[in-house]
This record gives C-alpha cells, structure tokens and sequence, in this order.
C-alpha cells in the first residue's frame, strides 16, 4: 500500500516553477502599449464583454481593451507592415487586413479573430501580389477586393470571399479597366464599399464607379493655393464599414473645412460643410431619421477640443463634450474620433497628433487615458533628484550664497520633519484607510516628494518621443507621468528628418537619431536639458519642475552638434554647432568666452551619410570676434572616404562621457599588470551594406568594422565580414568592443569581442596624440538566437563587474557576465587541451578561474533578468547609476517600457532585507558587555596579586 501512494504521488503531483519573494515585482515594473498611429477602434453593441477593439498603423498591433482603458489582449502583426482594414465582418470575428512591401512583391495578410476576452486567431490568408505594388482594400461583410494599379498606369482588382473559398492566383485578376490619372493610389484614394473607387488629384475629383468601370470627374471644392493642404477622409462606422460617405478637408493657416460627401450608383453628392472640423465620424443609430447620426471634432478657440453631433439633416447641431489644455501638456489636434456605445451610453475615444488615446463621456467625465506615444521613444535618459525638497521657494538657484552652511543645515532638517510626517501619513492611509498605489499613466497634477532615496534608487526619467512629446515619469511609481509638454514644431521637425531623401539608410540605421539631445546643466537642483533638431530648432527643458526655459530657431541646417565639458559661472555648458556651410555657432550665447578659452582642445567628428565620408574638424584658430557675426568656419584636418557600397549605413560608438574606470590595468596571476588602452578618442565605426559579389550570387552583404582616433582620423585596427548582414549592434565601453551580426553563409548570430591593451609596461602620460593599442585581442562567438539591442551595465565607480544586456527576439532581456566574452579566454581545441585550461586559469587576477574559450555562448535562464514579463519589439536599453556601487538601473523601450534594477557583482555593500537585526544588536552588546566585565576582572585580578 505504501509504494502504490509513493507511485501515485510521482505520477501525479504538479510540478511547480517559481521565484524569490524579491524578484516578483518589487523592483521592477512594465507597462504594454497598443503602439501609435491609432487607425480604428471598434465596439459593437451586442458584445456582452464591453470590450473595444483597436488597430494601430505604424505599429501594426491589433488588441482589446476593457472598459478602464486596459489592454485584455494584444497580437504584434508583421514588422515592416502597416494595417490598412480593421472591421467586423460578422458577429463573432473581427477581421483585419495588413501590407507589407518589398522591391519585388507586396504581401496582404487577412486575419480573423474571436471577439471574446481571448482573441483567439480563427482564420487567415496570405495574399502575395507580385506585380501590382500599390493596392488599396475595399471591404464589405462578406468579401474583400483588392484594387491596385500597375506600371501601366491601369487599375485592376480581385475579389476575395473571408470565408477562404478562394485562393490567390494570378489567372482571377481581372483584365485593365481604364486609364488611372497620375496619382498614387495607397496615398491619394479610397474605396466606398464595392460601389466606388475614388482619388484626388490636383485639379479634380475622381470616381471610378466600379460596377460599369466608368470614370467621372468633380471639381474640387476650393480652388487650390498653394497654402492649402488636401486630404482624402476615409469615414467608417463602429463597425469598421463604410456607409457611403467620404470627407475631404481643407487646411490653411488660418482656418480649415471639412466638406461631406455622399457616393451613390451613379453620382457624388456635397452633403455639408463645416467649418473649422478636424475630422467627421459616423454612429448608426436607428433612433434617428436615416439611421445614421454624425460627430465632428473641432478646434475652436485653438485651446481645447469641442465635439458636436447631428442627424442627416445638419440642422440640429448639439455640442456633446468639450476637452482643454492651458498647459501645453497634450496636443489638441485631433487625429481620429471613434463614437461608439456601451448599451444605452455614449463613449467618445479621441486620438491626437501626439498619439494621446482618451473615452470620454457627453457630460465630460473621462473614463480614461493611454499615453500612447512612450511605445515611440527616441530618447531616454535618467534624471538625479536631490536630497531634500526642490519646492521653488525654499531656493533661490542662482544665488551664490544659497548653498551655504546654516542654511542648508535648516532646509536639511525642514526636509527630514517633512519625510517623517510624509511616512507617517502613508502610514496612516496604508493600515486604516487601506489605500494602495495603483498603475496608472496619467498625469500627476500634484507632485510630492520628488527627492532622492538614500541609496538614489529614486530618479526621473526623462522621455522625448517620436510624436514631439516630452515625458517625465517616476521610476519608483511604475512610470507614473509627473511633467509632459508637447510641441508641434518639435513633432514636424522629427517627421521631416525621417523622411527625408535617405530615408531608407535612416530605416536600415536605428542609431541615426533625429533629433541630439544634451544635458547642458547637471545641477541636482536646477537641471536642464537641450534638445536640437537639425533644422536648428532648440528647446531647452527643465526636466525637475516641468518649465521649459527656452525655445528658439537658430535657421540654420546643423551638420553636427558636440557638447562642451567646461562651463560658465552658472554651470551651463554650451553646445557647438557646424552648420552645413562648416560656420561655427555657440548656444548659448554666454559660453563664447569659456570656448574661446579652451578651443584648442575641441576636436569634432562629422560622418556624412550621403557620400560616405568622414571628416575631422579642428577650432584652435577661431576668433571670438569674428564668432560672433557667425562667418567663421571650422577647419578640416582630416577626411578619407569609406568603400562604396549599395544601401548603406554608419553606425558610431564613443565611450560614455559619464563612465567611470576604477582600475586602469588587470593584475595577472604571476603580479604582472597588463594596462588597459584608455583613449578617450578613439571611436568604434560599422560600416555596412551590399558589394557588388560573384557572378553566382551577385550582390553581397558586407560589415565593415574600424577603430579610429577622432583627432586624427588614423585608423587603429579594421576588419571586414563578408556575408554578414542586419541586425547589427554596436556598445564601447572602457578599453572593450562589442558588436554583433547576423553570419548569412552559416546562418546564425554572432558576436565579436575587442579588448585593447598598452601592455605589460606602465605607459607614460598620454600625450596630445595618442599612439595605436600595442594589443588587441579579437574573438568571435556564436549566440543561439536572434538580438534586438545590446548594453554594457554602469555603476558609479566602476568597480562591479561588468555585464552586457541582450534584448533577445523572444521577449527576453538576458544579463551575460561580461567574462564570457573575454577575448584573451584561451581556446580547448589546441592539442595541449589541458595546459590551456590551465593557462586561461591563471590569467585573470589572483588566479580567479578564467572559462575556456568555447565557440557558443550559453543563456542561462536566471539571467532573464524579466523572467517572465516578455517585451514586445524592444528598441533601446539606458543604463542609469545609483548610489550603491552594487546596483544599476535598466530602463528599456519600444513597444514595451521596463524598469528594474540589477546586481551584476550581487550586493556587496548592503545587508540583506532578512538580515536578523535583532540578533546582531544582542551579539554587540553582549561583547561589549563582555569586554567590560572582562576588563574589570582581569583589573582586579592584577590587584590581588600586586598585594600578596
């Protein structure tokens, strides 16, 4: 009976997998996003989940949210594909349609989904369109068709039935129709159901009736100037499905319409127009005559957002709701409106340029809100706070005598008396009011406590995203939004950067960035960060308290931008800037004379990404007179020109400029030092695209690797991977490169490893010019998945170990000992197999075990420092300090934020949560004790037997 219960109880227990207390959302925190570019939100009224369903361009994301603005799920589609159609086809699926495109076919992917709380994927077809690259849907409850043209300029469609009857096949195209006008049908038309196919020209209006393939041309509604902007308006109902109508406005500067129209069998009927309306949308309602009730959304006073609706018959106008912004905080153009119903009540969702996503109400109330454009972070970085409070009137920034001793003595104590009565509020609200912090994006309109823990765990973080979007968020309140400004100059400036004439280098490159950013003042008190656009557009931001403190135009087009290390008397440090004529300009103003004064040792670097070139420019001979009337022009020192190669890209990596080396050298197990390569000039180079290959393969891939010194552009150590393609990552950091690429003969990733090394005899003083690393160590390493980004981890001092994060495809964020990288681990393959264990043994310091080099690099699961919280599409990874030398702080972005800290060299200078203190105190005084009785005895022990 015994073994049967031993035999039952194998069989059938459950195996279980789990963390420390510590690990589970103590220290971390994620926040998911639907992504930006919001193109339709759908809610049915017969759904019983009152769930809504959104679909986002850009980011191509498909997901459902519940009725506080919650995502209940979410499915990431194709990358480098957009979503075109999102609709309810039926009563149980929610059907979509995306396209991605490349140089010879374009792919259509038709997908459905169950309507539930799962989202489960019902059915889907692949449609590949080889010939024809520039389609349009239109779709209906049953079917899609397919509308594209051809390089002949003619129009030609296919039907497809959602069921899946049909197949994609080249013989069911139809035969040309007519003639297309010279337009570009994805940007300039639309379909309406089955019925029409209608585009916008220059001049007129056109319908294809598609019944009888039969072109009619309409003049436009205004006579176009060249200050005015037309645009196509697609107007779907809540379910996804056009009824008929289409909307075409009209933007000037100084007002802008909206005119309605209505497409029938046979004509184009102008319903209405309104002035000033940003966008129209359409809610069936069989309650009113024509079963159809309009909203549009306007901007009136150019200071909020009035929505109005009315019937078929435009005469009774009603204003529904009303939204503001005095701050500046939110854009206030809106992008799309989406009316829907839950049951009797009308929610109206609001997406705005800056990709800010809210329900709200007639009577007002907002439901809630999603900060959609942290899913399009460009720049991120993490922001000190003082030690005690930053309330504007407890100091005076600029007075020399505001740090003196008596009176940050009384702010230090003001500031521990209003700590103490904080903590024991909180206390209070914890244990009998039984509140509890919750999740939340929005705004703090009231902000406390904004000063630093005692370790500096508690910090800002600092966001500009791709929308022109500021963003301060709390790192110890799990991204809770304490400041935001939005700036529409600064959105159109990124837009116009991304879509320039090399757009295409910019998309293969994530590291050309379009926007500079600089911390010109590092004051715990009174920060302040730069932000420059290339067009010379200039904001300058306190991050702290939210105030933006400058904004100007310099019109100028900046060829490239560097930081000054020295400042002026107010601790600013200045910006110079090259424009594209190599004249040298200075912001702000007053650091002319610190620049004048230590110009000599200011050095820039310049990759033209056009013509493949770099440059080196010095400014020991500029005048500070003639500075000042913006005529003087940096000098070139140095340039050479990088191979040709098709579809290429520059990536660059200097060190950080905030790092911190505590050894110069590692000390070996015989007491040798081998001296690290420290050249603060020396800059990592990728150079990679596509050389012309054989006959056979024709084109091949090819990444170019080079060390270079900025000063004088000699080239210290290059090396060339042919074959080797995207995705490619580059980190520098200390005297040690990293970077990785994807080996397309054998098919895997890999990853090489630099380390540079003076030698074994202490170097001199680094001279004006460095001389080239006597030492370089390079070894390859083959990684078993795909990467996303790559960052070296940072502390304070430098002394814990290094650790590279990898953001794997998988959703992964895998922490590897950096030792595993070391290129000086000696290889098992020699013959001596034994002797080489034994030699790698005893090259690191003290003889600490160094591993043998094997040619694949492990992924150990405790090194997901996320475990199980998977990240979506991740972009970027910072690296922020803390005041324990122990610890660092890791923030990482894209379509996910994550937040968490991690111990690369395990807490070394702090004692355990669990540690019995208590037990130690007892312990202490009990030897004190001890030692007290002990002396006293052995006192009158030397007494007794001084008197016998």
């Amino acid at each position: 009976m015994l073994l049967i219960s031993y035999i039952f109880s194998i069989f059938f227990i459950i195996p279980t997998l789990c963390l420390y207390e510590d690990q589970i959302h103590k220290w971390d925190w994620r926040q998911q996003f639907i992504g930006i570019d919001v193109e339709q939100c759908l809610r049915s009224n017969d759904e019983l989940h009152g769930l809504l369903f959104c679909g986002t361009g850009q980011s191509n994301v498909v997901a459902s949210l519940d009725k506080d603005g919650q995502i209940v799920w979410r499915n990431v589609q194709e990358r480098k594909s957009n979503l075109i159609a999102l609709a309810f086809t039926d009563s149980n699926s929610l059907t979509y349609v995306g396209r991605s495109g490349s140089p010879n076919i374009t792919t259509f992917y038709i997908r459905r989904w169950s309507r539930d709380r799962f989202g489960h994927l019902l059915w889907e077809q692949i449609i590949n369109v080889p010939e024809f690259h520039d389609c349009v849907p239109a779709m209906t409850e049953k079917q899609i068709r397919l509308i594209c043209s051809d390089n002949k300029e003619k129009l030609v469609w296919k039907d497809f039935v959602l069921d899946g009857s049909k197949k994609s096949s080249k013989d069911e195209w139809s035969a040309p129709v007519s003639a297309l006008p010279n337009i570009k049908v994805s940007k300039n038309c639309l379909t309406i159901g089955n019925r029409a196919f209608v585009c916008l020209s220059t001049y007129s209006i056109h319908i294809l009736t598609l019944k009888d393939a039969k072109w009619t041309n309409y003049p436009l509604p205004e006579v176009l100037s060249e200050d005015k902007n037309f645009e196509l308006d697609q107007i779907r109902d809540e379910n996804g499905l056009d009824k008929g109508f289409f909307g075409i406005k009209v933007a000037s500067k100084e007002s802008s319409k909206y005119y309605l129209y209505s497409v029938s069998t046979d004509n184009l009927e102008l319903k209405h127009t309104l002035d000033g309306t940003r966008k129209l949308a359409i809610l069936s309602d069989s309650k009113v005559s024509g079963g159809i009730r309009f909203f549009s959304a306007s901007n009136p006073d150019k200071t909020g957002v009035t929505v109005n609706t009315f019937t078929g018959s435009f005469q009774d106008s009603k204003k529904i709701l009303t939204t503001s912004d005095q701050n500046h905080a939110h854009s206030i153009e809106v992008r799309k409106m989406f009316p829907v119903k839950y049951g009797d009540k009308l929610v109206v969702i609001l997406s705005f340029e800056d990709q800010r996503l809210i329900a709200m109400r007639p009577n007002g109330h907002l439901m809630w809100a999603r900060e959609e454009s942290i899913s399009s972070i460009i720049w991120s970085h993490f922001i000190s706070l003082p030690y005690f409070s930053t309330h504007p009137n407890d100091f005076e920034y600029k007075k020399l005598d505001a740090f003196m001793l008596i009176n940050s003595f009384q702010r230090r104590i003001g500031s521990q008396l209003l700590s103490i009565q904080n903590y024991i509020v909180s206390l209070y609200k914890q244990f009998f009011l039984n509140h509890k912090e919750e999740f939340s994006t929005s705004e703090s309109n009231s902000v406390e406590n904004l000063i630093s823990d005692q370790f500096g765990f508690h910090k800002l973080i600092m966001l500009v995203t791709e929308r022109g979007k500021i963003l301060i968020i709390d790192n110890i309140k799990k991204g809770l939004v304490v400041h935001s400004f939005y700036d529409s100059r600064l959105r159109e400036e990124i837009i116009k950067e991304k879509t320039k004439n090399f757009a295409k280098v910019m998309s293969n490159c994530d590291e050309v960035s379009p926007i500079s950013v600089y911390t010109q003042r590092s004051d715990l008190f009174n920060p302040l960060v730069t932000i420059l656009t290339p067009k010379g557009y200039i904001l300058a931001y306190n991050p702290l308290n939210g105030q933006m403190e400058d904004r100007q135009d310099l019109k100028i087009s900046v060829k490239q931008s560097l930081l000054m290390h020295h400042s002026d008397e107010e601790g600013v440090k200045g910006i110079l800037l090259l424009d594209v004529n190599d004249k040298v300009h200075l912001y702000p103003k007053s650091t002319r004379q610190i620049f004048a004064t230590h110009k000599n040792s200011y050095y820039m670097l310049v990759a033209q990404y056009e013509n493949e070139q770099v440059e080196g420019y010095s400014f020991h001979h500029v005048s500070t007179k003639t500075l000042e009337s913006g005529e003087e022009r940096a000098r070139k020192v140095w340039s050479f020109s990088l191979p040709h190669l098709e579809d290429s890209c520059l990536m660059m990596r200097w060190k950080e400029s905030e790092e911190h080396v505590h050894s110069q050298g590692k000390v070996l197990a015989d007491r040798a030092v081998l001296y690290k390569y420290l050249n603060p000039n020396l800059v990592a180079l990728i150079h990679k695209g596509q050389e012309p290959g054989d006959e056979d393969t024709g084109k091949m891939s090819v990444v170019h690797f080079h060390l270079l010194d900025a000063i004088t552009g000699a080239i210290y150590y290059s090396v060339i991977h042919r074959r080797a393609s995207d995705p490619v990552h580059l980190l520098h950091s200390e005297n040690f490169v990293i970077y990785s690429f994807y080996n397309e003969k054998q098919r895997r990733m890999e990853i090489s490893s630099l380390e540079l090394f003076e030698g074994k005899e202490s170097p001199p003083p680094p001279p004006p010019v460095r001389t080239p690393p006597r030492i370089v160590e390079h070894v390859s390493f083959i990684f078993p998945t795909g990467i996303r980004a790559m960052k070296e981890t940072r502390t304070i001092r430098g002394i814990t170990n290094k650790h590279i994060l990898i953001a794997l495809t998988s959703g992964g964020i895998l922490s590897l000992p950096k030792v595993f990288l070391d290129p000086r681990r000696a290889s098992l393959s020699s013959p001596s197999a034994k002797y080489a264990a034994s030699a790698a043994a005893a090259m690191e310091e003290g003889g600490v075990y160094l591993p043998p080099y094997l040619p694949e690099l492990p992924i150990p699961s405790e090194g997901i420092i996320n475990y199980n919280q998977s990240l979506t599409e991740v972009d970027k990874m910072n690296v922020g300090v803390s005041s324990l030398e122990s610890t660092c702080l890791i923030f990482i972005t894209g379509l996910d934020i994550y937040h968490t800290r991690i111990t690369p060299s395990k807490t070394f200078d702090i004692l355990k949560d669990d540690f019995d203190h208590l037990l130690i105190i007892v312990v202490l005084v009990a030897l004190v004790l001890f030692s007290v009785v002990s002396k006293y005895l052995a006192s009158r022990k030397s007494l007794n037997a001084a008197w016998k």
